[in-house]
């Protein structure tokens, strides 16, 4: 996944600026289907096996803004991010 290699990066929409910050791990409520309030611990069990465990971005807002449906969203990677080996 893409999002993997996108700690250092900030997203930018209209005037809002969120910097990603680093991997974290997924928290159990993963595991409930929302519809149902079922739980599947294979969810966890899946993550863990196919992405070590971390499939997620911790992330800060650093300019607030309002954003809608449909608003472009761009990814901007410093260049010591994207040229590393």
């Amino acid at each position: 996944m893409g999002e993997t290699h996108w700690p250092g990066g900030e997203l930018r929409i209209r005037d809002v600026i969120i910097r990603l910050d680093s991997l974290r791990a997924r928290c159990p409520m993963t595991t409930v289907d929302p519809d149902t309030l079922k739980r599947d611990p294979e969810v966890l069990r899946d993550i863990a096996r196919r992405f070590g465990g971390r499939l997620a971005l911790n992330a800060e807002v650093i300019r607030g803004g309002e954003i809608s449906v449909g608003d472009t969203v761009v990814l901007d990677m410093p260049a010591s991010i994207v040229h590393r080996p």
